[in-house]
């Protein structure tokens, strides 16, 4: 989804678009999955000075209206959060933490409608790679 479609139907459902509301946006669909921390970190750099209170009220808000989604990764403790988009799934450096997106070939959907056949509704998944980034091997 792009964020001017993002902004669209926000307006559509009577939203306010405030600069900051629209930077949010803007941040979770260039950086996927990120932190509060960092998210911050960048509106500061755009001059929206802006305290962590703010930012996880409309990162809650772009949550409840099923614009992003949190990304939970067991071990970290930090939630990322990142715009809906596409299905993917994560790579997890088991040393720094970090967290990239990939895709998956159709074939693991075979196994969600395997799932089906056995008479149980899938509400959601996960699907963590974990090992170590290609920063952390050269170290």
């Amino acid at each position: 989804m792009t964020t001017a479609n993002i902004f669209k139907k926000l307006q559509e459902k009577g939203f306010r678009l405030t600069e900051r509301r629209k930077a949010i946006v803007t941040i979770l669909a260039e950086h996927k999955p990120i932190g509060v921390t960092e998210v911050i970190a960048r509106l500061a750099k755009q001059k929206l000075q802006t305290n962590k209170t703010t930012v996880y009220r409309e990162i809650d808000f772009l949550v409840e209206n099923q614009i992003a989604s949190e990304v939970r990764v067991p071990g970290v403790r930090e939630t990322f959060y990142e715009i809906n988009d596409s299905h993917h799934h994560h790579l997890v450096c088991d040393q720094c933490k970090c967290v990239a997106e990939v895709d998956l070939p159709e074939k693991l959907c075979d196994f969600k409608n395997k799932i089906k056949t056995k008479n149980f509704i899938i509400l959601n998944h996960h699907l963590e790679f974990t090992g170590l980034c290609a920063h952390c091997q050269k170290n």
